[in-house]
């Protein structure tokens, strides 16, 4: 059973418990269903989906994997633990574009996983923002393999601000561009994976707040 609070009562909701890449669409029906003018929706870990009438966004370190703000930005956090977290079921996608806009803020190691499939233990390219104690930009074919673009780039992502980035594809040729510098890193495969779908992580010991405009 999840629930449902508006600043008069609270309303049970029924949402059916999905697996984690259904987690996001499972809240957003939640929202919808409650016709409460909330403005901010908590996922926990659980899959639970929590609606709070709250004009500022709600974050318990130890328990929720994402914060999405109703009827504005998507908003993300990513545990300092490299588990990535699935956004295309929040209409973050290569499906209908193929490019992806966002802001950052962490202290190193911004991950965005680029998937032939719905998860990371598929064919995928990973893209660092931030690698190497916040000093490379990195690209690997599949997670955590050797790096196929490692370029020099020194602090590029910041602790206490939002940087905007933005990922490009077409066919094998990847592009990350750090819109404020219009600095951009590349690299093109010779043998291109068909993307689809987005998740986003965070290294160890550095936690992710992230903002997509969809």
């Amino acid at each position: 059973m999840k629930y449902g609070l508006t600043t008069e009562s609270e309303i049970p909701l029924t949402c059916t418990r999905l697996n984690t890449i259904g987690h996001l669409e499972c809240a957003m029906f939640c929202a919808i269903k409650s016709n409460s003018g909330c403005e901010a929706i908590e996922i926990r870990s659980e899959l639970d989906c929590c609606l709070f009438s709250s004009d500022k966004m709600v974050k318990k370190e130890n328990s929720v994997s994402s914060l999405i703000k109703y009827g504005g930005p998507l908003h993300f956090f990513t545990t300092n633990t490299y588990d990535y977290l699935p956004v295309f079921d929040a209409g973050i996608s290569f499906v209908d574009n193929s490019s992806i806009v966002f802001e950052v803020k962490t202290c190193r190691g911004a991950h965005i996983a680029l998937m032939t499939e719905q998860t990371d233990t598929g064919p995928l390219y990973e893209v660092v923002i931030g690698g190497e104690k916040n000093t490379k930009v990195i690209i690997r074919r599949g997670k955590f393999f050797p790096a196929v673009l490692s370029e020099w780039a020194p602090s590029l992502v910041d602790c206490d601000s939002y940087q905007a980035f933005k990922v490009q594809i077409d066919g094998g040729y990847i592009e990350v561009k750090h819109i404020e510098s219009n600095k951009t890193y590349n690299w093109t495969d010779p043998n291109p994976l068909n993307v689809s779908y987005v998740a986003i992580a965070s290294w160890w010991n550095a936690t992710g707040e992230w903002k997509f405009n969809v």
